[in-house]
C-alpha cells in the first residue's frame, strides 16, 4: 500500500522568495562586515595618523599615537602611546592607553572636533633645562582645517610622574616622585580659561595632595595665574625642597599638612612670582641646616600662618641639634622684604654643649667652660638673607641662685678659656647665608684680670679655599696675673701689655694660617711672627726690641730673638721651647747671651759680660752711705745649664767666671750654684787696696789710709736671692752664710789675718796682726809708742734690719801685744755708732813712752768712742803705776773719768806721799798732733796733800821735761824734800 502525501505539500516546487531574502542577508552581512572590515583599516590607516598629527601640533612636538584598539560612536582607544624625548628636551610621557573621546553631533552641527583625552596608567618624567625652563606649554590652536580640532580635556587615571630640577651648578637633582590617581585639566575657552579639577594623588616619600581651581596661561609658566584650593596630609618637605627655589636654607626631613589657597602670578618655581598663600601650615619634626653653622635645627612642631606673601611663625619649638632649645618666631616672604623679621633666641648654654653640638670639641686648640646666649634676627630678600646677631656670656638657667638676698639678682656669670676667666664677652656678627660670609662687626672682650681686648672679622666661607681674617686689638693686660693663670709666676713685674693682632686663616687648613702679634710691653715691643700651627702644637718667633727690665737694676735696651714653641692643647712653662739669642745693656756695659735653649723647664744658656758697671748695680741696693764703694766694671763668661721654677729664680750651675774690678784689685768669681734660690759660689780677690775703702769709713777718722795696705781674700757665699730682688738687703744677709779669708800685706808696717763667718743672720770674725807700728796708721800719736803691736780680736754680732753705721751692733774681745807689754781686751761692743772697750794693761812698762815714766802699768778702764768723731771719746777706770811716777816714788793708784776734754781725778793716791783731787782741761786736738807741752793744759783746779816729795829731782825733771826755770834757780843749791798742801788752779 502507498502513503498518501500530507495535504498540504505541494506536488510541484515553490518559487525561490526565501533564497532571495538569505542571499540578502547575506550580502549584507558580507557587505557590513566589508564596510567594518574597511572602516576599521580607515580608522587604522586614517584617523590614528590625523590624531597624532593633530596631537602633535597641538603639543608641539612628536607624539607616537599607540594603535586603535577600540572605537564606539563617540570615543576611541589607542594602545600605548608615547611623548619620546628631544635633542633639545629631555621630558617624556608614555601612556599604556590613551582614550579619546568626542561629540559626533557636534561634527556634523557644528563642524568642530573636541577632544576629550584621558591618559591612562601613564609615566612621566619632566626636567628643568639649563635655561630654567620647564614645560613647553602649547596654545592649544584650533587650526585652519574644515573641522575646528582642539583639545578641550586632558585627564590622568593612575600616572607616575618624576619632576627633576637643577641645582646652582645646572646639575640635575634627585627627582620628585608623585603617583597621581585621578585628576583633570579642563581647557574650557583656551588657555586662558582652564580648570584643575580633583587632581589627588601621593608622593612617594610620603604625604598626599589634593588639588582644585582655576589656571589662566598666555605664553607660558611665566602667564601661569590662577587660583588653586590646596590640600597637603603629611608630606615630606625634604622632596618638595627640591623642586622650591633657592631658600637659605636646606631642609634634610621633615613633614607638613596644609590647608591653602594658592593665588598664582606667574611662574611659581621662581623666587620673584612665588605664589601667594592663605590658610594653615603645620611642621612637625623638620631639620633644616644653613650652609653658615652645622648643626641642623629641629622644629618639633610648629604651626605658619599664610597671609598673601608673608608666613607667620607660631608657636615654634625648636632644638639646635640633639638637645639645646632655640625660639624662633617672627614672619617670613619672599617679596616682601620689610616682612623679613625672623627672630632666634639661644638661652644661656653651656659652652661646652655648644661645642658638642657643633662637634668643635677636637677644633678647638683650648678648652673653653662658661655658658653663652644669643640673640639674632634674619632680615633682607630670602635670595640674599642676612643674619645679624650678638653673642654674650651669661649665667646657665639651671645655675644656682645667689645665696644671700643681697647678692644682685643679674649675677655676671663668668666664661672660661683655658685657664683663662673671661668677665665680659660680647660679639656682634652679620652673616649672609647664601654668600657664605660672616662677618664679625665687634667682639669685646673683658678678662677678670683686666684689660680688654677688641677684635673685627670676616669669614668667607664659599669655594674651595674658605678663608677667615681677624684683627684684634688688646690694651692693659696685667702680664703677671695674666702668666699667673698658666702657673708662670714672674720674680718681676712686667706691667701692663698692649699691642695689635692679626690672622687669615685658610677655614678648611687652619693649620696653615698666617698670624702677627705686635705688643707694647716694658717700654718697647715684642712682636711675634711666623706663627705655624700643628695638630697639637703651635711655635712662632718672637723679637723683642728696646725692653726695659722691670728690676731694680740700672739695665735696659733688652733685646732678643727667640723661635718659641708649645702644646696647644696645655699651656704651660713646662711644654714650651725656646732657641734664640738674647742681649741687654747693663749699667753702661752690655751683657750678652747668644745662645738660649729651654725644653721642659730645662734651659741652657752663654752668658756673656762686657764692663758692666756693678757700683751702678750696688747702688740700688746697699744704703747710702756705701754709694762710694770701689766698684769697678764685670767681665766674663758663663755656660749656665738649669731648671725653671715658676717664680722663683732657676735652678742652674755655671762653669767658667766672671771678674770684678774691686778697689784697685780683681775679684774672680767662680763656681756658681743656684738651686731653690740659693746662690752658692766661690770668688777670690786679689790685690784690694785697702786704702780706697776708706770711702766708706767716716771723714773725721784720723788715719792715714796709704798705711791700710793690700788685702787678699778667699770668700765662699751661699744666700738666697729672692730678698736682693726685692731690695732687702737686711733680708738677704740674714740668709747669707758667708765665709771669709783674707790676709793683708803692708799693715802699717805689719800684716794681718782674718776670718769672718757670717750664717743665719749672725757673724763672726776672727783677726790677728804682727808688727804693726801704729804711729804710720794714726801718724798723730806720739813717737813714744812707734813700736811693733800685735794682737789678736774676736768680734760676732747680728746683721741689722736698716744696714747703717749706727744700727751695727758686735760685741767681742782682744788682745794686744805691745813690746813693752799687753793690753787685753776682755770686752768689745760696738753699738748705735760706739764702740765701747774694757782695757785691762797688764805689766804694761812705761820707760819706753816717757823718761819720767817707770814701773809697770795695771789698771782697768771702760773706754767708748763714738766712730764718726774720736774726738769726743770718754773713759773711766782705774790705772796703778808700781814704782810711781816722777818725784812720787810710792806705788800710785789712780780713779780718774775722761769726757768733753777734761781729765777728772777722782783719786789720786801714792800712799801717804801724794794725794790729789780735781780735774784738768786740755786742747785734745794739740795733744792728737803730738804737741805735748805745758800749753797743752786749758786749765785745772786741783787740790793736793803732797809729802815727802824729793826737791831737787823735781827741780831737774821740771827743767828738762817740762819747762825751763829761771835762770837764778840754776844759782841755788836745793837738797832735802817737800810738801804741799792745797788747791792749783791754772786758766
Amino acid at each position: 500500500m502507498t502513503a498518501s502525501p500530507p495535504p498540504n505539500t505541494p506536488d510541484t516546487p515553490q518559487p525561490p522568495r526565501r533564497r532571495r531574502r538569505l542571499g540578502w542577508l547575506l550580502f549584507g552581512l558580507a557587505g557590513a562586515g566589508a564596510g567594518w572590515i574597511g572602516f576599521w583599516v580607515l580608522l587604522q590607516q586614517v584617523a590614528q595618523p590625523f590624531i597624532e598629527r593633530q596631537v602633535s601640533n597641538t603639543l608641539e612636538r612628536p607624539v607616537e599615537m599607540g594603535r586603535v584598539t577600540h572605537v564606539s560612536l563617540n570615543r576611541i582607544h589607542f594602545g600605548p602611546t608615547s611623548l619620546p624625548t628631544q635633542p633639545d628636551d629631555a621630558d617624556y610621557g608614555i601612556a599604556q592607553a590613551v582614550e579619546v573621546r568626542f561629540t559626533p553631533l557636534k561634527i556634523a552641527l557644528q563642524r568642530r572636533l573636541e577632544l576629550d583625552i584621558t591618559l591612562k596608567d601613564s609615566t612621566a618624567y619632566v626636567e628643568e633645562d639649563e635655561n630654567g625652563n620647564w614645560l613647553k606649554i602649547p596654545e592649544f590652536e584650533e587650526g585652519n582645517l574644515p573641522i575646528k580640532i582642539r583639545v578641550t580635556a586632558i585627564r590622568i587615571q593612575q600616572a607616575d610622574l618624576d619632576v627633576v630640577k637643577r641645582d646652582a651648578e645646572l646639575q640635575p637633582k634627585a627627582p620628585i616622585q608623585l603617583q597621581v590617581d585621578r585628576g583633570a585639566l579642563l581647557i574650557n575657552g583656551g588657555p586662558d580659561d582652564m580648570e584643575i579639577e580633583q587632581l589627588q594623588g601621593e608622593f612617594l616619600a610620603g604625604g598626599n595632595f589634593e588639588i582644585d581651581g582655576d589656571l589662566s596661561m598666555q605664553g607660558g609658566l611665566n602667564s601661569l595665574k590662577g587660583k588653586l584650593a590646596t590640600q597637603l596630609r603629611n608630606i615630606n618637605l625634604a622632596e618638595v625642597a627640591r623642586i622650591l627655589p633657592p631658600l637659605p636654607v636646606e631642609v634634610r626631613q621633615g613633614k607638613a599638612s596644609a590647608n591653602t589657597v594658592i593665588t598664582l602670578n606667574g611662574n611659581p618655581i621662581k623666587l620673584e612670582t612665588v605664589p601667594e598663600f592663605d590658610g594653615v601650615a603645620r611642621l612637625q619634626s623638620v631639620v633644616v641646616a644653613t650652609p653658615l653653622v652645622e648643626p641642623a635645627v629641629t622644629v618639633d612642631y610648629g604651626n605658619v600662618r599664610l597671609q598673601g606673601n608673608v608666613a607667620h611663625l607660631d608657636g615654634w619649638r625648636t632644638r639646635l641639634g640633639e638637645d639645646i632649645p632655640i625660639n624662633i618666631g617672627g614672619s617670613l616672604s619672599a617679596t616682601d622684604v620689610q616682612a623679613n623679621q625672623v627672630r632666634v633666641n639661644l638661652k644661656p648654654t653651656a659652652v661646652n654643649a655648644l661645642l658638642k653640638t657643633f662637634e668643635f670639641e677636637k677644633l678647638l686648640p683650648v678648652p673653653v667652660a662658661g655658658a653663652i646666649a644669643l640673640q639674632a634676627a634674619l632680615a633682607g630678600p630670602l635670595d640674599q638673607p642676612v643674619v645679624v646677631g650678638r653673642v654674650t656670656n651669661a649665667c646657665p638657667e639651671n645655675s644656682e641662685p645667689p645665696r644671700q638676698r643681697s647678692q644682685p639678682q643679674n649675677r655676671v656669670c663668668e666664661l672660661r678659656v683655658d685657664r683663662l676667666p673671661v668677665a665680659g664677652l660680647l660679639v656682634d656678627f652679620k652673616a649672609d647665608v647664601f654668600a657664605q660670609r660672616l662677618q664679625v662687626e665687634r667682639v669685646q672682650i673683658q678678662p677678670r684680670a683686666g684689660g680688654t681686648i677688641v677684635a673685627k672679622g670676616i669669614a668667607s666661607l664659599k669655594g674651595e679655599k674658605p678663608v677667615g681674617i681677624l684683627n684684634a686689638a688688646f690694651a692693659d693686660l696685667p702680664a703677671n696675673a695674666l702668666l699667673a693663670t698658666y702657673g708662670i709666676l714672674l720674680p718681676l713685674q712686667a706691667g701692663q701689655i698692649a699691642g695689635q693682632a692679626r690672622a687669615v686663616v685658610p677655614l678648611n687648613d687652619w693649620q696653615n694660617l698666617k698670624a702677627t702679634v705686635s705688643t707694647q710691653v716694658l717700654g718697647g715691643t715684642v712682636d711675634i711672627g711666623n706663627i705655624e700651627l700643628t695638630d697639637k702644637q703651635w711655635a712662632g718667633t718672637m723679637i723683642a726690641q728696646n725692653l726695659k727690665i722691670p728690676a731694680p737694676l740700672p739695665a735696659d735696651r733688652a733685646n732678643a730673638r727667640l723661635r718659641i714653641a708649645g702644646r696647644l692643647d696645655r699651656f704651660s712653662l713646662d711644654t714650651i721651647t725656646v732657641n734664640g739669642q738674647a742681649s741687654a745693656t747693663l749699667a753702661q756695659g752690655q751683657v750678652t747671651v747668644p745662645r738660649l735653649a729651654l725644653r721642659q723647664n730645662q734651659f741652657s744658656a752663654q752668658v756673656e759680660a762686657q764692663n758692666a758697671g756693678v757700683k751702678a748695680i750696688a747702688s740700688q741696693f746697699l744704703p747710702a752711705q756705701f754709694a762710694d764703694i770701689p766698684i769697678g766694671t764685670l767681665n766674663g763668661r758663663l755656660a749656665i745649664a738649669g731648671q725653671l721654677r715658676g717664680a722663683q729664680l732657676p735652678d742652674l750651675v755655671g762653669q767658667g767666671a766672671m771678674t770684678l774690678g774691686l778697689a784697685g784689685g780683681a775679684a774672680t768669681v767662680q763656681g756658681i750654684r743656684l738651686k731653690d734660690n740659693q746662690l752658692t759660689a766661690q770668688a777670690r780677690a786679689q790685690n784690694l787696696q785697702l786704702a780706697q775703702a776708706t770711702r766708706l769709713i767716716p771723714a773725721k777718722l784720723p788715719i792715714n789710709a796709704t798705711e791700710l795696705g793690700v788685702a787678699s781674700a778667699a770668700i765662699a757665699v751661699q744666700t738666697n736671692l729672692a730678698p736682693l730682688l726685692k731690695g732687702n738687703i737686711a733680708a738677704l744677709l740674714g740668709q747669707t752664710t758667708l765665709q771669709i779669708n783674707a790676709a793683708i800685706a803692708n799693715l802699717s808696717g805689719g800684716q794681718a789675718t782674718a776670718q769672718a763667718t757670717l750664717q743665719g743672720g749672725q757673724w763672726r770674725a776672727t783677726a790677728t796682726g804682727q808688727t804693726i807700728d801704729p804711729t804710720r796708721l794714726l801718724p798723730q800719736l806720739p813717737d813714744t809708742l812707734a813700736q811693733p803691736v800685735a794682737g789678736q780680736f774676736a768680734f760676732s754680732g747680728v746683721v741689722p734690719k736698716q744696714l747703717t753705721l749706727n744700727s751695727l751692733t758686735a760685741q767681742g774681745r782682744g788682745n794686744v801685744q805691745l813690746a813693752t807689754g799687753r793690753v787685753a781686751l776682755p770686752a768689745l761692743e760696738l753699738k748705735q755708732g760706739r764702740l765701747v772697750a774694757r782695757a785691762q794693761p797688764q805689766n804694761l812698762a812705761l820707760r819706753p813712752f816717757h823718761p819720767l815714766l817707770r814701773g809697770q802699768l795695771a789698771g782697768d778702764v771702760q773706754v767708748a768712742v763714738p766712730l764718726q768723731n774720736v774726738t769726743a771719746l770718754t773713759a773711766s777706770g782705774q790705772v796703778s803705776l808700781n814704782q810711781g811716777v816722777s818725784v812720787v816714788t810710792n806705788p800710785l793708784a789712780i780713779a780718774f773719768r775722761w769726757g768733753n776734754e777734761r781729765l777728772t781725778l777722782d783719786r789720786l793716791q801714792a800712799r801717804d806721799q801724794l794725794a790729789v783731787q780735781g780735774f784738768i782741761d786740755v786742747h785734745l786736738a794739740q795733744i792728737l798732733r803730738g804737741a805735748i807741752g805745758p800749753d797743752m793744759i786749758a786749765q785745772m783746779n786741783l787740790d793736793v796733800d803732797a809729802r815727802q816729795l824729793p826737791l831737787q829731782q823735781g827741780v831737774q825733771e821740771l827743767q828738762q821735761f817740762i819747762a825751763p826755770l829761771p835762770e837764778a834757780t840754776e844759782q841755788v843749791a836745793l837738797a832735802g824734800s817737800v810738801g804741799f798742801v792745797g788747791n792749783i788752779q791754772s786758766t
